[in-house]
């Protein structure tokens, strides 16, 4: 009995899979493409203007957003090149603050380093940022997602 399990299993997850990428689409995308001049022309007036002034909105707000994640990201990386070693001055400054004296070259490279491992993980989080705010799909969905459960969140507390 377990034997015709597993070969159901096999089945599903492997032959039929192959057989279903391998036959020819069957389903006509043409009309996907038309989607926008489909809605444009069927949708009324009053429910047209502020959903496009809507989606122009989101759209602008997404690349502007955007270009400043890319700036900010670059602008910290030049920050961690130029920053490898301390300047005079901060050099002058980190002496008096910390009172360490002679023993200010083991103080000061704790510091770089630290420095440097909060840069890095600022870059990782504005590449994840931008990852989203790079693709439409991602910044949609996730817009979709936040509305849906702002949606669900008040439902539940007005019933």
């Amino acid at each position: 009995m377990g034997y015709k399990k597993l070969w159901v299993v096999i089945l599903v997850l492997f032959v039929l899979p192959a057989y279903a990428f391998s036959a020819e689409p069957s389903v006509d995308f043409s009309s996907i493409h038309n989607i926008k001049n489909t809605i444009q022309t069927k949708t009324p007036e009053f429910i047209k203007k502020p959903l496009i002034g809507i989606i122009n909105k989101l759209e602008n707000f997404r690349l502007s957003v955007k270009l400043k994640i890319e700036q900010r990201r670059l602008k910290v990386d030049s920050e961690i090149k130029d920053k490898s070693d301390f300047r005079q001055e901060e050099k002058n400054i980190l002496k008096e603050e910390l009172a360490v004296g002679d023993n200010f070259q083991e103080y000061g490279q704790g510091l770089v380093e630290l420095f440097n491992g909060f840069k890095y993980l600022e870059i990782f989080i504005l590449t994840l940022i931008l990852y989203v705010f790079s693709f439409k799909l991602i910044f949609y969905s996730g817009i979709a997602l936040l509305i849906f459960i702002i949606t669900h969140f008040f439902w539940y507390r007005i019933y």
